[in-house]
């Protein structure tokens, strides 16, 4: 070691190829400063170009002279490298292990930490799913039944919070609670749903039940308009054959009696006319009767329709209402409670 520290004092660096370079660009600069080339002119071109040309040399001198006391610099650099290398490997055998050593230590205990961490963190996120799903469990009977929700209702109060929640038992106390709550609202709407869906099933039924019994009865007007009006065609017919046969019976007569006076013929046609027309107006009585009494069922049941329709109506505004007051309903996220929010 000490005959490098000796060598290392000697290598003194000196600009000796350099400085006398710089004193040639010293003079350069003396002589050619304030200097005005006129290089239109042949002369003054060819001192620009002479002048140049002593500039050029003293750069390609200057540039030989820095790579040679360069070189000297760079030998030195080599040599500094190479022995810091050779102190650097005797300390990095010393050195490395202990640094391995420590590191591997220092994993361990990392590793340990970020192990223990981690079952630390699997254990608050076990417990807080476990809280979440208590809180859940009122929106998972969202639509069931009266029955289904009791059911877990009474499930829900025999949830056991315990010393498994840890440092989050208050909270889970709190969730059990809110969520027994929420379910008891919950089964109340849905009793009350209940109830107000058979009530609206009864009504529909005893609408259907009107409907049937109101066609029932146009269809029995109906069948006794029409055994009606088959009544009256066969009189009319029955009248027109006795009629026809009457009138055959007097025009045999007529000709059987054609030498009778004709006073008596008169007389006989008149009788017999009389008494078509007499059957003719009892005929048109009996049919506007019938027209009158098919008239007033037909309003009859023209109203029963109208009252049927009348009442659908009325049910299907009462479901609109409700369905809209349900719309409104909104539930608070803390305790559960609901209410409508008037528009």
């Amino acid at each position: 070691m000490k005959d490098n520290l000796a060598i290392k004092e000697e290598a003194t660096f000196t600009l000796a190829k350099i400085t006398p370079v710089e004193q040639t660009v010293l003079e350069l600069v003396k002589r050619y400063e304030g200097i005005v080339y006129d290089v239109s002119t042949t002369k003054g071109m060819a001192t620009a170009k002479t002048d140049r040309a002593a500039l050029r040399t003293a750069r390609v001198n200057l540039e030989a002279a820095r790579k040679e006391e360069k070189a000297d610099v760079l030998k030195l650099g080599k040599f500094i490298d190479s022995e810091a290398a050779r102190i650097g490997a005797v300390i990095a055998k010393y050195e490395d292990p202990l640094a391995e050593l420590i590191k591997a230590e220092e994993d361990r205990k990392e590793a340990e930490k970020a192990a223990k961490a981690e079952v630390e963190r699997l254990r608050i996120s076990t417990i807080q799913d476990n809280i979440l799903k208590i809180r859940n469990i009122p929106l998972n009977q969202q639509g069931k039944s009266s029955t289904d929700v009791s059911a877990v209702l009474s499930r829900a109060k025999e949830i056991p919070i315990d010393d498994k929640y840890s440092e989050f038992r208050a909270d889970a106390e709190v969730a059990k609670q809110t969520c027994i709550i929420a379910l008891e609202k919950l089964l109340a709407d849905t009793i009350a749903n209940e109830e107000e869906q058979a009530r609206i099933a009864a009504e529909r039924e005893e609408l259907a039940k009107l409907r049937k019994e109101a066609e029932e009865r146009e269809a029995t007007a109906k069948a006794q308009r029409e055994a009606e009006e088959a009544k009256l065609a066969a009189e009319r017919k029955k009248i027109e054959d006795e009629r026809a046969a009457e009138e055959k019976r007097i025009a045999d007569a007529r000709a059987e009696e054609e030498r009778k006076a004709q006073a008596i013929r008169d007389e006989e046609a008149a009788r017999l006319a009389a008494e078509r027309e007499a059957h003719e107006a009892k005929i048109r009585a009996e049919q506007e009767a019938s027209d009158k009494i098919r008239i007033e069922q037909e309003k009859e049941a023209a109203a029963q329709r109208a009252e049927i329709a009348r009442q659908q109506k009325e049910l299907d505004d009462a479901k609109a209402q409700e369905a809209a007051r349900l719309a409104r309903l909104t539930t608070c996220p803390k305790c559960g409670h609901e209410w409508e929010v008037q528009s």
